[in-house]
């Protein structure tokens, strides 16, 4: 569960508007959300929905992480769902949702998506 999350946070180092803001399996801290310091993302990882067996043996398993990316408007919101799908895309993710919500509390929007990779076992 915890892979697919590191492998996308580590995917998402690239993007370098990001900065040092990216928590992967961490909490956001208050400063950063007070602040409305952004962009900056927070991933998780999802439970490990199916696994493929061959000969009594697992081969594979999706693995799958949620995206929550904090900026200022909705604009900035629709460059940034392009941009990570692209890049993701290029390593063999899928994004399988997406939606845009306001964040009244901090006066944000929040781009959420996530994604599924087939990960082979080796």
């Amino acid at each position: 569960m915890r892979i697919g999350a590191i492998q996308v946070g580590n995917i998402l180092k690239s993007i370098t508007s990001f900065e040092e803001r990216i928590y992967t399996l961490k909490k956001i801290p208050e400063t950063v959300l007070q602040e409305k310091q952004t962009p900056f993302v927070q991933i998780h990882g999802l439970p490990v929905g199916e696994n493929y067996y061959s000969s009594n043996k697992k081969f594979g398993e999706i693995e799958s992480a949620q995206i929550a990316v904090y900026v200022q408007t909705n604009r900035e919101a629709e460059q940034f769902l392009t941009q990570i799908e692209t890049l993701l895309s290029a390593h063999e993710f899928e994004c399988s949702f997406f939606e845009v919500n306001p964040n009244y509390e901090y006066g944000l929007v929040v781009l959420t998506m996530r994604f599924n990779k087939y990960q082979r076992l080796k």
